[in-house]
């Protein structure tokens, strides 16, 4: 998935210009998981969206020698125990993002794994895919804010 980054973000620019053509609103992109590592990487691009939301995202620092300001604001929604993106390397994205001057927030659920947004992960604690319907829920709000928030501010 990582070695793929660029045919997701060429997909996104397609579907994102479809869009375009149907619907003359601000469009925030959503990505989960991999989805996630594509939308931010999307964002990376200078893209003309109102905001990029990861939930549970498989987080990664922007390939060397790539830009790396944001220009849209991002929400970004973990889990501090993510075994697929763990606390270092959000540590990584956060600096990543300060140093590019991004407006970026970060919401840190704690005892909160990946996929904690799939009912159908399970509830195994000892699982590396692991649904948490409290931060779920305060997921799904804080999303709902992000996009009222940055659809009125274009």
């Amino acid at each position: 998935m990582i070695a793929d980054r660029p045919i997701g973000v060429a997909a996104l620019v397609a579907c994102v210009a479809e869009l375009r053509l149907l619907w003359d609103a601000p469009l925030v992109c959503l990505g989960y998981s991999a989805g996630g590592m594509v939308a931010l990487d999307y964002a990376r691009s200078g893209p003309d969206v109102a905001g990029i939301v990861l939930c549970s995202a498989l987080l990664t620092t922007a390939v060397e020698g790539t830009r790396t300001k944001v220009d849209a604001p991002v929400l970004v929604l973990q889990g501090t125990q993510d075994q697929v993106s763990p606390v270092a390397m959000i540590a990584d994205v956060i600096a990543e993002m300060d140093a590019a001057g991004n407006d970026v927030r970060f919401e840190l659920y704690t005892q909160t794994h990946h996929a904690f947004d799939n009912p159908d992960a399970g509830d195994d604690p000892t699982s590396r895919l692991v649904y948490s319907s409290i931060s779920a829920q305060r997921a799904h709000d804080a999303i709902a804010r992000f996009i009222t928030e940055v659809s009125s501010a274009k």
